[in-house]
């Protein structure tokens, strides 16, 4: 939605210096320009509808936790489910201003500078986005839990999974290590600890928002780190 107010003001400031050059104003030009506007007016009723959606969703017959993503603009809570009870809420936030000048100009679509809290139970778990080299590959989170560092996270963007259209990711939670992957086609993300299966987040399907969350002992560590993975290359 900034982009079109810079849209609109950049417009009505060519007009404005127009209009002290020649002594002309271009009605044609502004009534253009206030399309701009419109358009921003439109997206964010349109956000709101569908955010309004994903608060008041609650899940079909399953026993499964599930999350529920309509839109990616307006950033509001999100809640978790356990079967049709909601056991959480997460939302995406920003560690600095122009983290959210970026993301509102290209409205979400990008998960770039992606962080998030997550609160579950009597944990709050907060994921901020850090860069450790300016030109790096891949993308890496530090994991804190009720204000402590617990755990860290990264992208693995290499030449063998772009081949084998693979997406990854890996870190630690805690004393223990990760690595969720998923081939891209399918979308179905599995998490490995210590080689054996523990956990897995998938698209109901390809036109579907929600989204079905399977982990053993209803682990919240692992939910969270499911819940990065999906919010970065699948949401």
């Amino acid at each position: 939605m900034l982009h079109l107010y810079i849209l609109f003001f950049l417009i009505l400031s060519g007009t404005v210096v127009r209009y002290f050059i020649i002594g002309q104003i271009e009605v044609t030009t502004i009534m253009i320009a206030s399309l701009s506007l419109v358009a921003a007016v439109v997206l964010y009723i349109v956000a709101n509808i569908l955010s309004k959606k994903e608060q008041a969703y609650i899940p079909a017959n399953t026993e499964n936790w599930s999350i529920y993503v309509l839109q990616k603009f307006l950033h509001t809570p999100k809640p978790l489910f356990k079967g049709k009870e909601q056991k959480g809420v997460y939302q995406r936030l920003f560690t600095k201003r122009w983290h959210r000048v970026v993301d509102s100009c290209i409205e979400g679509k990008a998960p770039w500078y992606l962080s998030f809290r997550l609160s579950i139970g009597d944990n709050v778990y907060s994921v901020e986005w850090e860069r450790e080299k300016l030109l790096a590959n891949n993308e890496s989170w530090l994991i804190y839990k009720n204000g402590e560092l617990f755990g860290k996270a990264a992208t693995v963007f290499n030449l063998k999974n772009a081949v084998h259209l693979k997406e990854s990711m890996r870190g630690t939670l805690g004393e223990e290590g990760f690595t969720i992957t998923s081939r891209t086609i399918n979308g179905e993300a599995k998490m490995m600890c210590d080689n054996k299966v523990v956990g897995s987040i998938k698209r109901n399907n390809l036109v579907s928002g929600v989204h079905t969350i399977t982990v053993n002992d209803d682990q919240d560590v692992y939910i969270l780190a499911l819940l990065l993975f999906d919010m970065y290359f699948k949401s």
